[in-house]
């Protein structure tokens, strides 16, 4: 990518600063990448938030435009500390890493109030990749709802799915038996083939039981 005029540089600093006025943590670390990578940092970062949804950026009007969405996921994070989570999220190389920070902050905010869930939770959730077991967990602890098929409805379900769990403990179940429930379910989800395995071979059973050969 070609370097920025000095005429770019300044007015993207200007944009930068202006954006994150409220926030300057946030806007320094924003306008160190800047001044040291240009349009390609701020990219960068946008890409691993969005990597669907991101263009290069070739202009202020492009960087408005990505700056606006690095915004609008910061606070989309329902957590207190919202400068300190970006700052982990500048650590982050892939979307896959940001999305299991995304899932640790969350767990860690909501769940301070249930230690053990907390720690558990994390070493299952965080290697949900395609929401399988935290979808199963919704079933069986809220019942009909929202199927998590994004980080967005996983945000929305995971503080229902608190609130489920802390009313059964109030109720009188330990959290270690919650744990141990959880754990059985676990258990017996991944017994099964995940849904494309399943089809396969339910794709196979078929075109065997009618083989004409």
């Amino acid at each position: 990518m070609a370097a920025l005029s000095v005429e770019d540089k300044t007015k993207g600093k200007r944009i930068i600063t202006q954006f994150f006025r409220t926030m300057p943590a946030v806007q320094k670390s924003l306008m160190s990448v800047f001044e040291r990578d240009g349009y390609e940092g701020v990219f960068r970062i946008q890409s691993i938030l969005y990597p669907s949804n991101s263009a290069p950026i070739d202009s202020t009007d492009a960087l408005r435009k990505a700056l606006s969405m690095i915004l609008q996921h910061i606070y989309g994070m329902p957590v207190e500390d919202k400068e300190g989570y970006f700052q982990e999220v500048l650590k982050c190389k892939t979307a896959n890493q940001v999305v299991r920070k995304e899932k640790e902050t969350l767990i860690n905010f909501l769940y301070t109030d249930l230690s053990g869930l907390k720690e558990y939770l994390k070493t299952i959730l965080l290697e949900d990749a395609n929401f399988r077991l935290v979808n199963g967990l919704r079933q069986k602890f809220l019942g009909e709802g929202e199927e998590i098929t994004d980080m967005r409805s996983f945000k929305n379900q995971i503080r229902n799915l608190h609130e489920a769990l802390k009313e059964q403990i109030s109720s009188g179940t330990p959290e270690e038996i919650m744990i141990g429930t959880i754990k059985e379910y676990k258990a017996g989800l991944d017994s099964q083939p995940a849904p494309q395995e399943a089809e396969a071979q339910t794709g196979r059973r078929f075109c065997g039981s009618n083989s004409i050969f």
